[in-house]
């Protein structure tokens, strides 16, 4: 467990590394690439997780078990052994209360309580079980 979350911590320190020293590139459609200062890294500190913007300073304080990157705008966290969705200011915006959880892609993510999947919208309403 210990190698998991020291090889995890490592990964996104060096991403957040990389990303950090990337100049700002504007994409096709507008939008910046690698200097969006938007963008959030998971962390972890002291066994619990959290996320740092590109300068390195802590955004959302370290306080889930497990945190994800964010996908359109939410990021999957994990407390206890239940999984919900946060928005960039650390709200809750799905409390957990999924066993299983993907990320959000096209405006749903898969969802599984209790061996029953389905897919949720961002508000956390089913829309297909």
């Amino acid at each position: 467990m210990f190698i998991q979350q020291a090889a995890k911590f490592l990964f996104f320190c060096f991403i957040s590394l990389a990303l950090i020293s990337c100049e700002q590139k504007k994409t096709t459609s507008g939008g910046l690439l690698f200097g969006d200062s938007n963008v959030l890294f998971p962390i972890v500190q002291d066994g619990k997780e959290g996320y740092i913007d590109k300068t390195g300073k802590i955004v959302i304080n370290p306080q889930f078990d497990e945190a994800w990157t964010f996908s359109e705008g939410l990021a999957k966290v994990k407390i206890g052994n239940k999984l919900g969705y946060i928005d960039k200011t650390g709200k809750y915006v799905i409390n957990p209360q999924f066993d299983k959880a993907e990320k959000f892609s096209n405006g749903l993510a898969k969802v599984d309580i209790g061996g029953n999947w389905g897919y949720i919208d961002k508000t956390g309403n089913y829309v297909w079980k």
